[in-house]
């Protein structure tokens, strides 16, 4: 259920969490920001130039929210924005997930990913 609360509220650009007559508001996450910081993080992960980064590249992130969203929101450290992403750089393919820990973009960003040599 929270789920499709989570996904109904997102449309509307303002996530609200209610119980007992209080409310966790959050403003939307700007994708084009989380995006953006998740590219910096593949780039210095894997050696390359940002501007190498085709962000076309990066799937839209899920925000994701694994202890729930308390009315307080009490469970908000816990959020994370989460991307996978498919990349050929210099013959080498890269493809992996990047994961923005935490909901607010001056988070740090991890990153997991495999390479091979592409055929």
């Amino acid at each position: 259920m929270t789920l499709n609360i989570l996904k109904a509220t997102l449309v509307f650009g303002l996530m609200s969490f209610a119980t007992n007559g209080h409310a966790c508001s959050l403003a939307r996450a700007e994708e084009a920001k989380v995006i953006a910081k998740m590219a910096s993080a593949i780039a210095d992960q894997i050696g390359a130039d940002v501007a190498d980064i085709d962000i076309a590249n990066i799937s839209a992130p899920q925000t994701l929210f694994p202890l729930g969203l308390g009315a307080d929101c009490s469970g908000l450290s816990a959020a994370h924005h989460s991307s996978g992403f498919n990349l050929t750089l210099n013959g080498k393919k890269y493809e992996g997930v990047a994961v923005l820990m935490g909901y607010w973009y001056n988070n740090p960003v991890a990153v997991h990913f495999k390479s091979w040599i592409a055929p």
